[in-house]
């Protein structure tokens, strides 16, 4: 059978006459002769290379400016050691020509994103494309450069780990940690206002342009921190006043204030026309078990969970110490008329896709007179 074949780049001349076999149908198949077939601009355009800023193919590899690291560490790894290879891992990607900045999240997995110790994500933005120049620096060829250069572990004195190793696949990098060593010591407060400061003006301005509120919770994130200190600069009032200077917007949830001594629904009137979502989570307090850990929590089973601080839990909405009627009350003074969503994260009505349903239920009657419509 004749046909028509394009083998490299470029224009018309690139067309050569060729002999392929003819084509059988199998058992199931149907055989279609084709009469007539076209090409769209965009192909035949990147074919001859006058589209040199955008990848040479759109399924599966466009470049979508950005990459996503995964990051499996062993079973026993703790959420420090976690930590330490995604920081790593962006300071690496950061490095790279063609990658704009980099974000992690050590503790969530990418299987399902679940809260996991012993895995991370990292997402890689990548710089536009009128700045990027040369196939190397597409988005697949950035990952196979990360690839490279992190295929080797020399030892090293410097205190980072020895690199872990990264392999590319169709839409981001893959990380296998077998080995850490090495500590590197994460930044305080006022270094990752700093870095928030300069990322997050143009993910705004990007966003509100398309009509999107970028919003953050404020969620302790206590179990990122391997002493249990705050992982998240946006868990206090005071922390929200400087992130709504940045154009961000707040996902508010009572339950992390209550058990941080600060009374959420005087900490939520001054910010109502700031809160873009709001959580419907209750919590429970211990005061005997907070008088034998202290503030910070538990220390003897960190390791094992370090979510689990030993003297508070959270609580179906209604069976904790949130003052819901205030709560809700607030969120209408206020002018709120966004969603009010239940966060079940009951340890007592959880485990079982029975008992959430039940706690979820219990949630339903425990706020349906408090919300009109």
């Amino acid at each position: 059978m004749r046909a028509v074949a394009i083998n490299a780049f470029g224009g018309p001349e690139r067309l050569t006459l060729t002999d392929l076999p003819r084509p059988t149908a199998a058992r199931g198949e149907v055989l279609v002769r084709t009469l007539a077939a076209g090409v769209n601009p965009v192909d035949w355009k990147i074919r001859e290379g006058s589209l040199s800023k955008v990848p040479h193919g759109f399924v599966p590899t466009q470049d979508k400016q950005y990459l996503v690291a995964f990051a499996q560490l062993p079973d026993a790894a703790t959420l420090d050691r976690t930590e330490r290879v995604m920081r790593q891992m962006a300071d690496i990607g950061r490095k790279q020509p063609g990658v704009e900045n980099a974000v992690q999240f050590p503790g969530l997995s990418i299987n399902g994103f679940v809260n996991s110790p012993n895995a991370g994500i990292v997402f890689f933005t990548l710089k536009p494309f009128d700045e990027r120049h040369g196939k190397e620096e597409y988005g697949l060829n950035i990952a196979g450069a990360l690839n490279d250069a992190t295929a080797w572990t020399p030892p090293v004195d410097i205190g980072y780990a020895d690199y872990p190793r990264l392999a590319s696949g169709p839409s981001g990098l893959f990380l296998e940690a077998d080995r850490m060593r090495s500590l590197v010591l994460t930044q305080d407060k006022l270094d990752n206002q700093r870095e928030a400061e300069r990322v997050f003006p143009a993910l705004v301005d990007y966003a509100g342009e398309r009509g999107v509120k970028l919003i953050i919770e404020n969620c302790v994130m206590e179990g990122w921190h391997p002493d249990g200190y705050p992982g998240n600069i946006a868990y206090s009032p005071e922390l929200w006043e400087w992130m709504f200077s940045l154009g961000l917007f707040l996902n508010f949830d009572p339950s992390h204030l209550l058990w941080l001594g600060i009374d959420p629904v005087e900490a939520l009137r001054p910010y109502v026309d700031r809160v873009a979502n709001a959580h419907a989570k209750d919590a429970e307090t211990f005061q005997r078990e907070r008088n034998r850990y202290g503030f910070f929590g538990r220390v003897s089973t960190r390791e094992q969970d370090p979510w689990d601080m030993g003297w508070w839990r959270y609580r179906i909405p209604g069976l904790g110490q949130v003052d819901f009627p205030r709560y809700v009350d607030a969120l209408y003074e206020g002018g709120f008329d966004g969603a009010l969503a239940v966060e079940h994260e009951d340890p007592v009505w959880g485990g079982t896709p029975e008992l959430v349903e039940a706690g979820l239920r219990i949630a339903h009657n425990n706020l349906r007179g408090l919300v009109i419509r």
